[in-house]
């Protein structure tokens, strides 16, 4: 356990010490999804490409900025941390971040506290990250207010400054991101509504036809 408090003053700047082996994809989902001016929109921070029997296997920390249009979108703080590096409540893990720091930026940042498995650390206690990760992990999930988007328009919520991502000994991670969008479009029809409509242009069609 030692080991692990003794990460909190060097994990995040582990990064800056070399490049990571084995990449991750840090992705914020839905992708897409539409909204309207008074609507509430939820963000969730995934990391996905863990395990499957080669590493990284788990994912020990993570120090990040999450940017939005502060004139569209009102952040509707606090971040709520996922389960997948321990509990803070517990003592499992340290919440690190700084949440709003204004200017449509969101610092988040979580240590996990907790080993790897039970071979990690002869005199240490479940749970282990091997219990609370798989192939993805939720990280953690931001909550918006939509004020303005007009009709036909979009914006986008980006993952920023990463200041440190690692694995579950404090080695850095080398990552790919992928970002999301909220858009305010018109519903196309659905297929049945676009079937009627051409009907009713072929009748339309017909009788003007029979009447000549």
């Amino acid at each position: 356990m030692f080991k692990k408090y003794l990460m909190t003053v060097v994990v995040f700047a582990s990064v800056l010490l070399g490049n990571a082996a084995h990449a991750v994809l840090l992705t914020l989902e839905p992708a897409t999804q539409q909204a309207a001016p008074g609507d509430t929109v939820s963000i969730e921070l995934h990391v996905s490409g863990l395990g499957e029997g080669t590493p990284p296997l788990f994912v020990g920390g993570f120090d990040m900025d999450i940017m939005f249009d502060p004139a569209v979108l009102s952040f509707l703080g606090p971040y709520t941390l996922g389960a997948g590096l321990g509990d803070p409540l517990l003592g499992e893990a340290l919440d690190l971040g700084l949440g709003d720091l204004g200017a449509g930026v969101i610092n988040i940042a979580e240590l996990s506290l907790l080993e790897n498995d039970s071979s990690s650390c002869l005199f240490c206690s479940s749970p282990y990250l091997q219990d609370l990760q798989g192939v993805s992990i939720l990280l953690a999930t931001l909550d918006f207010r939509v004020d303005v988007l007009p009709l036909g328009s979009m914006t986008l919520v980006d993952i920023g400054i990463i200041y440190g991502l690692s694995d579950g000994i404090g080695a850095p991670l080398d990552y790919t991101v992928r970002n999301a969008q909220i858009e305010n479009v018109e519903s196309v029809p659905a297929p049945p509504t676009l079937a009627l409509i051409a009907l009713g242009l072929l009748g339309t069609g017909f009788t003007r036809y029979r009447a000549r």
